[in-house]
């Protein structure tokens, strides 16, 4: 299995997006998921210096939209998902989470300080 993460240099348009997360069966249940999501918003905010990750999720798909939720992400008002490309799913939200702006990024149940250092790098 593999998890890639790309940014293209100089796009200052460009937006974070969380796609195609999933946990095979025999892993589901130990957090795997929370701690993906909260790695990806760590590179998001930390390392690439955004402020808010978006994602797609299918409404209908309980414990993938209650572990979004759980982490503070909220329907994305006025954004839209174009269903030709949901393979069939109807009911797909686009939803937003503003990350944190001041340095400390929530990963895997602790809050990590960035240091001066990273600061003065991003």
């Amino acid at each position: 299995e593999t998890i890639s993460m790309a940014k293209k240099e100089n796009a200052s348009n460009l937006q974070p997006y969380l796609s195609n997360l999933c946990v095979s069966d025999e892993y589901r249940g130990k957090r795997i998921g929370r701690a993906l999501v909260q790695c990806v918003e760590y590179i998001a905010s930390d390392i690439w210096s955004h402020d808010t990750m978006y994602l797609h999720v299918d409404e209908e798909n309980a414990p993938a939209l209650g572990l979004y939720v759980s982490e503070g992400y909220e329907a994305a008002v006025g954004k839209r998902w174009n269903p030709i490309w949901a393979g069939g799913v109807s009911k797909v939200g686009y939803y937003g989470k503003k990350l944190a702006a001041d340095g400390h990024t929530k990963m895997m149940g602790r809050t990590r300080t960035r240091t001066t250092a990273e600061r003065k790098a991003s």
